[in-house]
């Protein structure tokens, strides 16, 4: 029976996306660009979807222009579909509305009653048969919507499950969900606690069973020991056993010659790695694979995994080899015949003897540690063509030297276990990630009651300096026996000394040297030659990776070089051709580089020798910056995303220079740097970083570049500060820099301080004050040809008009200041002025004019990557929208403008946001609404006191508050509230406006004009009280 009294809906997108249109046409769903389109216009019910967002999502790799074109054809072809309905278009959005049985089921779930119909709409995976492998976007955003969709359910299915009363509905449920994943652990404890409910103990013990069954042969762990104490009746959870050193988890020493290892419970993750292992030996005509890592990774526990999983692959034998005892290959080969049972001899040749000694069947030879025996290649090629039947899994730090032939061998790069990202470091899904695993289980091993929440922050910190390195997770764990977290990850920062075995250990080791970090690494360093070790130590001067060409110019390393790094595990090179370092290798290497060297010097030898090195990089990408510059005038946004992929050196460079006392590269990178912050909306951490510089006084009078950089940072930083609402610091720093600046030949930096000073004089509502700053600013400008400079005062300049309510005035400097940043072809400036000039036509009354250019500036926003302007945008449509009463529409805009202000620290768009918001929910009507609209309110109150009153929100703040009274009937109290905004003379001219009708509305409705009072005195009682209230 279906779960609609309705019967269907028309789309189905579950399973396999159907739509079942009027007349009996249909649609059933694939992987072409109109399904695509319907499957994201569907899910997101009904609301409106841009036109740039899907072209980008449908068409990445091609331009934006050609995206929107592919577009239109396909919406054209949609519409074109017999019976559809509800595909709706506006000029920069799509929508359609129809209903699914996804809506069906959001609309169902949040109810007790309504759960079981919602659950019954799933009919299999949802999305099914849309997957386009070409196209990475839209494979990411698919799958991301189908993890949404089934944890949703899944949610929805433990809450049904959990409010039944009877344990045999409760076990339907818990079976049904481990129908669709086998290893939910909550729908697991569900169906064992409803067995015990009812006294099932047999059936109970055989679920845990299978289910322990099937988390070893897949995850290689045990059950949580909540489930463990709930079946065999504990008290209190055992604790787990202790994995040993070598990672990915545990290491028992490796299995005997001719053993089959089998999973153990210390063994951690790797499920991804050990699915593609087993792909990579279906691919027909494979003989050997590498398992390649550097030492602590977990290669041979990794391997020890995958023997079980390759038994059917190989039934013939499977035999691990250890070779990390012995020197020849001589020596390899003897052991080899003794592994598989064969009388070795030094008189004979050895490859008769092994290929003789082999079964027919199919059999796998694992030779573990095998990076110092690179001429065992040849022999062991021998025996492959001798052994037709024979495949080799060799473990080793470096790549092997294969002859030329026809046998085919891989290369398999183990790296360090995943790391959480940014996105990903919440307790829930931080501990999803195998290090965090990792790390937990080995610290409880020696502290049962270590709790990852506690600690979560630190664990991170640990498991990042470490690159996820198993065996140095498992050695910094073991330590919080003694020493908190924190301290952990404290003297990581910069060393790996305390990388080395808890002397209280007693498991043993999987190989001597991972008693210590520094052991495995003095055992790689042993097989470098001199270039290599002195290039890998050059390269350790680098943050966050390098291209080929950085290598080359700071660290004197060729590509020949890189590469042979490269097949020893010691860097690792992305598909962009982009190198890195292991952040162990790297510390190890830096420390190396600054250890003195007997006979040579000394300390100060080595010390000059970093000082040159690091002075070297701080040239190399400050002259990379100088190429960027061009960006400056016409890109901003792509000059941000060109520093964003070099951050981590670019930030370095920076400080290397201050600490060397470069002032040229300083003048030379401050601008850059800025921009970069400013178009991310990272302000506070800009003003910060850009802050260093300036704790190096530089002597009145001084010479050359140094007087040029103090003046460019100055500016720098009094710009960043002023964006993030730090108005005292922009403003000291700005009235400090205009005459210094103009004094050494700085007049942008001059002029740009001069517009700062501007800006927070408009701040504070001295719109007259502001004018004259900015008149200042452009005169200075236009005499020495800045004229960028000039296109930015000039917008400002028209600001200060428009608050004047000189309007015709503002629109014509906005038009010019707008025409002048087209000509120069600065996207950036364009879209400042966009946003400008779309807040003037709304004061105008002219709203179409408004929307079209705060839509054209969104859409360059989007374009050229400028996030730093999506939140004025997104305020100035919720703006233009709640003016004219959509509160619904507006709230949506208003609510994305304050997440992304919020999020970059831009204080002024965050409060106008909220007052705004302020609006919708009165227009609501509710006492919820109302609530709600006071909470912000008070937030709002309390910036402003927290900038003295120094703001104009001391007249914006009172004049929502008024709006408010009106709507909870405290008429009076308003209406003295709206004399005060428009009497007040730091009010703009449009809000005095406003506050002039409101009050005289009330007047016409009865209500008593209120007495004259001073309107500075009664706007700041009135903050303060609603800071007092409730």
């Amino acid at each position: 029976m279906h779960p609609s009294p309705d019967g269907p809906p028309p789309l189905r997108l579950w399973g396999v996306p159907e739509w079942q249109g009027a007349g009996g046409a249909a649609l059933l769903f694939s992987a072409e660009r109109r399904c695509q389109l319907l499957a994201v216009l569907a899910l997101a019910g009904g609301a409106w979807v841009e036109r740039d967002f899907l072209a980008g999502l449908l068409w990445p790799e091609r331009s934006s222009a050609d995206a929107r074109r592919n577009l239109r054809k396909v919406v054209h072809d949609t519409h074109a579909l017999a019976g559809l309905q509800g595909l709706e278009a506006r000029a920069h959005a799509l929508r359609w509305v129809v209903h699914s049985d996804v809506a069906a089921f959001r609309a169902q779930r949040d109810t007790e009653a309504g759960r079981a119909a919602a659950l019954a709409w799933r009919r299999g995976p949802p999305l099914q048969g849309l997957d386009d492998p070409r196209n990475g976007a839209f494979t990411d955003w698919l799958q991301a919507e189908r993890t949404r969709l089934e944890a949703a359910w899944r949610d929805t299915a433990l809450a049904h499950a959990r409010a039944q009363a009877a344990p045999g509905d409760r076990a339907d449920v818990a079976r049904r969900l481990l129908d669709i994943d086998p290893l939910d652990e909550a729908a697991v404890t569900l169906l064992l606690q409803a067995e015990a409910a009812q006294g099932r103990l047999a059936e109970l013990r055989a679920e845990y069973q299978r289910y322990a069954r099937r988390l070893a042969e897949e995850l290689g762990v045990e059950p949580a020991a909540a489930l463990r104490a709930l079946v065999h009746g504990a008290a209190a959870p055992t604790a787990p056993a202790a994995p040993s050193p070598d990672a990915p988890g545990a290491a028992a020493a490796p299995p005997a010659a001719g053993a089959a290892s089998t999973p153990d419970d210390g063994f951690v993750g790797r499920r991804a790695e050990l699915a593609a292992l087993q792909a990579l030996w279906d691919e027909p005509g494979l003989r050997s694979v590498t398992l390649m890592g550097p030492g602590g990774v977990g290669k041979s526990r990794l391997a020890q995994q995958l023997l079980p999983r390759l038994a059917a692959r190989f039934p013939g034998a499977r035999h691990w080899v250890e070779l990390q005892d012995l020197r020849t290959p001589g020596e390899a080969l003897a052991r080899i015949a003794q592994a598989l049972g064969a009388a070795p001899s030094d008189t004979v040749d050895a490859i008769p003897l092994l290929a003789r000694a082999l079964p027919a069947a199919p059999c796998l030879l694992v030779l573990d540690n095998a990076e110092h025996l690179t001429p065992l290649a040849a022999p062991l090629q021998r025996l492959l063509q001798a052994a037709p039947q024979l495949a080799l899994l060799l473990t080793s730090r470096q790549r092997l030297p294969w002859p030329d032939d026809t046998l085919r061998h891989a290369v398999h790069p183990l790296p360090g276990l995943a790391v959480p990202d940014a996105d990903s470091r919440d307790l829930e899904a931080a501990s999803s990630y195998d290090a965090v695993r990792l790390f937990e289980r080995c610290a409880q091993a020696v502290q049962r009651d270590f709790q990852l929440a506690r600690h979560l922050d630190a664990v991170l910190s640990i498991v990042e300096a470490v690159g996820g390195l198993p065996l140095a997770i498992t050695l910094a764990a073991r330590w919080v026996r003694l020493l908190p977290p924190e301290q952990v990850a404290q003297d990581l920062r910069g060393s790996i000394d305390l990388l080395e075995r808890d002397p209280a250990a007693a498991e043993p080791l999987a190989r001597p040297e991972h008693a210590s970090l520094r052991a495995v690494l003095d055992g790689t360093w042993a097989l470098l030659a001199p270039q290599e070790r002195a290039a890998l130590m050059a390269l350790s001067v680098f943050e966050g990776g390098f291209t080929t060409a950085a290598a080359r110019a700071v660290a004197g390393c060729s590509m020949p070089m890189l590469s042979s790094l490269v097949d020893k595990s010691l860097l690792a090179v992305d598909e962009q051709g982009r190198f890195g370092l292991h952040p162990v290798v790297a510390t190890d290497a830096a420390a190396r580089l600054s250890a003195p060297v007997a006979g040579d010097g000394g300390a100060d030898t080595a010390q000059a020798a970093v000082a040159a090195l690091r002075l070297r990089h701080a040239e190399h990408y400050a002259r990379w910056l100088e190429g960027l510059s061009p960006l400056l005038r016409t890109a901003k946004g792509r000059l941000a995303l060109a520093v964003s992929e070099e951050e981590a050196n670019v930030r370095a460079a920076w400080r290397r220079a201050i600490t060397a006392g470069r002032h040229d590269l300083v003048a030379v990178m401050v601008q850059a740097l800025r921009w970069f912050f400013e178009v991310r909306g990272r302000l506070l951490e800009g003003g910060a970083e850009l802050r260093l510089a300036l704790q190096h006084p530089v002597p009145a009078g001084e010479p050359g570049w140094a007087p040029r950089a103090l003046a460019r940072t100055r500016h720098a930083v009094a710009m960043l500060c002023y964006r993030a609402g730090e108005l005292a610091q922009a403003h000291e720093l700005a009235q400090a820099a205009v005459a210094p600046a103009q004094a050494c030949g700085e007049h942008a930096a001059a002029a740009g301080c001069l517009n700062v000073l501007g800006n927070i004089a408009a701040s504070s509502g001295d719109f007259a004050g502001a004018r004259d700053l900015f008149q200042r600013a452009l005169r200075l400008a236009r005499r020495h040809g800045q004229r960028q400079e000039e296109a930015v005062v000039l917008g400002n300049l028209a600001i200060a008009e428009k608050r004047l309510g000189r309007l015709q005035l503002s629109l014509q400097h906005y038009l010019g200041a707008l025409a002048l940043a087209r000509e120069l072809g600065d996207t950036n400036a364009t879209v400042v002025h966009l946003n400008n000039l779309g807040s003037l036509h709304r004061v105008m009354g002219d709203w179409e004019a408004a929307q079209r250019v705060l839509e054209e500036g969104l859409a360059l926003s989007r374009q050229h990557g400028l996030t730093n302007m999506l939140p004025f945008l997104h305020l100035g449509l919720g703006l233009l929208v709640n003016q004219r009463q959509a509160s619904a529409e507006a709230a949506a805009s208003l609510q994305q403008a304050l997440v992304l202000a919020q999020a970059s620290g831009l204080h002024q768009v965050t409060q106008v946001a909220e007052l705004e918001l302020v609006l919708v929910e009165v227009a609501q009507g509710t006492a919820a609404a109302f609530e709600q609209a006071w909470l912000r309110l008070q937030r709002v109150a309390r910036a402003v006191r927290q900038m003295n009153y120094a703001t104009s929100f001391i007249t914006e703040l009172p004049y929502y508050l008024a709006r408010l009274l009106v709507a909870t009937g405290h008429r009076g109290r308003a209406a003295a509230l709206l004399a005060a905004c428009a009497a007040h003379p730091r009010a703009d001219a449009e809000r005095q406006k406003q506050a002039g009708a409101a009050l005289q509305a009330l007047l016409d409705a009865g209500e008593p004009r209120p007495p004259a009072a001073d309107p500075d005195a009664t706007l700041r009682a009135a903050i303060d009280e609603l800071l007092l209230a409730r």
